[in-house]
């Protein structure tokens, strides 16, 4: 009630042309996070072009609202009720209000479809595989041996660290989350079984109750169904047990940081534990490395354009390449089975069990579409893989049955010769 008198009193006084014109800075000022922290660098608003597509859609939702309530401040006190001046005057003032709100407005949706139309996100928001074991090459820590010059990491234990972050999330398809929550008793090995074989997991979970946990942005589980337990890979997880035994524990011996337990943490004192930002850098160095390395990849005038390196991203890179995997698997299986009892296949209840093993494996619940929409897109590349190879078998067909007559016609010949 007191705002809103102040407001009023402030209309009935002035006028609104100065907070119109505000707005700008306003919706700059938002969207350098001033209204999350008083404390904004070089006590400037100039950040615009740092701040994120989806930050400048909420923003610029949310300048909308106060343009609409400007609209009723100018419909309600730009009157003669409050203003002492004619009615014409008044009928003015409130279209110029009008106008320059509806401009302001323009500018809004101009600064969205700017953003979307030069930051398009690709189609899909997976990455092939070649780039994906580029990146697996780049992250390969240097040993007193050898130096992995691609590695954009100065020392062993960040080398290390971001290792085995880059294979939880491109071989696990773990979430941002889910690895920031991993801590020393998360990897596990099974008692050996009759012949001696031994099992690795990493249980996926919460921590327990009372942990302090003082990251701004707290890392938790996105449902119940992501509580998991994965099997892991005998190198991952000696991995996983050695950096944490030998490099990260060696932190905390003295006794002079208190030892959180979360097993990725900062390198420098006090050792806390690594943020979502710190992951985005980790993600942005690789990226600019294989920009560097591979440039391939980012050549988006010959190849189809790529997302950005993220977790989000290895994890869709993770499912997609899993999806295909457990799909050959259950086709060998199911062709194994026709062949010993004449059953026919069924390509849809082959993928069904594909797509129910990745749904567990990757801890999505049984209202989740994201698996399907794996699925769908792997039939959509397999059509396209058959529809290629039915051209190419076309084409050989027409080369072997008109190959005399061919030979005759430029247009075939001057085809050929760009093969």
């Amino acid at each position: 009630m007191a705002c809103h008198f102040a407001i009023t009193y402030s209309v009935m006084t002035t006028d609104l042309a100065e907070p119109i014109v505000e707005l700008d800075n306003y919706f700059e000022f938002l969207c350098s996070k001033q209204h999350l922290h008083d404390n904004p660098k070089d006590s400037v608003v100039h950040y615009l072009d740092s701040s994120s597509d989806s930050a400048k859609k909420t923003n610029a939702d949310r300048v909308r609202v106060t343009i609409r309530f400007f609209k009723y401040l100018s419909r309600t006190y730009a009157t003669v009720k409050y203003l002492n001046i004619s009615v014409s005057a008044c009928k003015k003032l409130r279209s110029q209000y009008e106008k320059d709100l509806d401009s302001m407005g323009k500018r809004l949706n101009v600064i969205v479809k700017s953003s979307h139309s030069n930051n398009r996100k690709p189609l899909y928001q997976n990455i092939p595989k070649a780039m994906r074991q580029a990146i697996m090459i780049i992250a390969i820590p240097s040993t007193p041996r050898k130096a992995n010059l691609r590695n954009p990491f100065d020392t062993t234990y960040i080398q290390i660290r971001n290792d085995l972050l880059i294979r939880l999330y491109f071989y696990y398809g773990l979430r941002a989350a889910e690895v920031l929550l991993l801590d020393t008793k998360s990897y596990k090995m099974s008692a050996p079984d009759p012949s001696g074989a031994v099992r690795y997991f990493l249980i996926v979970t919460n921590r327990e109750e009372g942990v302090v946990d003082k990251r701004t942005r707290q890392p938790s589980i996105k449902t119940s169904h992501s509580h998991r337990i994965i099997s892991l890979s005998k190198r991952d997880y000696f991995h996983l047990k050695g950096f944490t035994e030998q490099y990260r524990n060696q932190k905390f011996n003295d006794g002079v940081y208190i030892d959180h337990g979360y097993i990725f943490t900062s390198s420098i004192a006090p050792f806390t534990q690594l943020s979502y930002e710190t992951v985005r850098d980790i993600f942005q160095a690789i990226d600019s490395s294989l920009t560097k390395h591979f440039p391939m990849f980012r050549d988006t005038e010959l190849y189809i354009d790529l997302p950005k390196l993220t977790p989000k991203v290895a994890r869709h890179t993770w499912a997609y390449e899993q999806l295909n995997h457990l799909y050959n698997s259950e086709r060998r299986k199911a062709i194994e089975l026709a062949a010993s009892t004449g059953q026919v296949l069924n390509n849809k209840e082959i993928m069904s069990n594909a797509v129910n093993t990745l749904r567990s494996q990757g801890g999505w619940s049984e209202n989740s579409k994201m698996p399907m929409r794996y699925a769908r897109r792997f039939f959509d590349e397999q059509g396209n893989f058959q529809n290629l190879e039915r051209i190419e078998a076309d084409n050989s067909d027409i080369q072997r049955s008109f190959e005399a007559y061919l030979d005759t016609v430029e247009t075939e010949v001057t085809f050929y010769e760009f093969r």
